[in-house]
């Protein structure tokens, strides 16, 4: 089974890191960059089906707090499990992103330092049926 990933973050060196961690504890996540919140719009546009999406708090363009708001906004989106992860997050910025349709939403040390616990929630525990 392979899981599809849409992460949307505007740090190459964070994608590369997430992509080395992710292919070590799960080679069967195919992950798709794109570097800010109008790249997820546009790949769902084109008829993308991730199984997760991964969104940085803080991109240019659109940051993660207006795309989360216009995914939940759209009724063939808001079944789509989102992660918001970020360098920094206070609680009021938790608050935020979770009352704007969050699933999770972590520190990226915590994601590097744990991804063993990440993966296997979210791709096992969880059970997300892969969307290919």
């Amino acid at each position: 089974m392979e899981y599809n990933l849409l992460i949307a973050d505007d740090d190459d060196d964070d994608v590369l890191l997430l992509t080395k961690y992710l292919h070590g504890h799960n080679a069967s996540v195919k992950l798709t960059h794109v570097w800010n919140g109008t790249g997820i719009i546009q790949k769902l546009m084109e008829g993308m089906r991730p199984d997760l999406i991964m969104v940085d708090s803080q991109m240019p363009i659109m940051n993660g707090q207006e795309l989360l708001r216009q995914l939940r906004a759209n009724p063939g989106w808001q079944h789509i499990p989102i992660v918001v992860w970020a360098g920094t997050l206070s609680e009021e910025d938790t608050m935020h992103f979770y009352q704007s349709g969050a699933n999770s939403c972590v520190m990226k040390q915590d994601i590097f330092a744990r991804m063993d616990v990440f993966c296997r929630y979210w791709f096992e525990l969880i059970k997300l049926v892969p969307t290919n």
